[in-house]
């Protein structure tokens, strides 16, 4: 079995402030933890409640929701974030998990604000958050803010 920090894993946000991603690997919960201490580890990785292992930093094999930040005010009130399909060759959407809408740029979540993951014939069981790569080869460029990736998009004029 690979080591935690070694697999190919997809986390996603909890919107808890101490245990701030969470994912489900071989059947079991794994969470992030922020550690209690002022100068330990980034992370506490906890598998099954139990912690297993400290994150220095985040591993390459690991990936995390990709929030679309927005120049100016954002269209809806919550953070965006870039989806796929989990099939191959899917488009890059904009996706507002709170509401469940969807885009494929912001000029459509201006002009159709009430685009939804079935409108492209997805659900939330059938996406997945954007790896750092794809946001590139998306021509999307990739940014670090307080270590969480982000990408900047451009506000489109009406």
């Amino acid at each position: 079995m690979l080591a935690p920090d070694r697999r190919s894993i997809a986390w996603t946000e909890t919107g808890d402030a101490w245990t701030p991603y969470r994912a489900s690997v071989d059947g079991e919960c794994w969470e992030l933890r922020y550690p209690t201490e002022a100068y330990g580890p980034n992370y506490r990785l906890v598998i099954g409640g139990r912690v297993v292992q400290d994150i220095p930093e985040w591993p390459e094999s690991w990936s995390r929701p990709i929030r679309a930040l927005v120049a100016g005010p954002c269209p809806v009130d919550f953070d965006l974030y870039l989806v796929t399909a989990l099939e191959p060759g899917g488009p890059v959407l904009l996706y507002c998990p709170d509401c469940c809408c969807a885009w494929p740029s912001l000029r459509a979540s201006e002009t159709e604000p009430d685009r939804t993951l079935d409108d492209y014939g997805l659900s939330e069981q059938t996406i997945r958050y954007v790896t750092e790569p794809e946001a590139r080869v998306a021509g999307l460029s990739v940014q670090k803010r307080v270590g969480i990736p982000h990408c900047q998009l451009p506000r489109v004029a009406g």
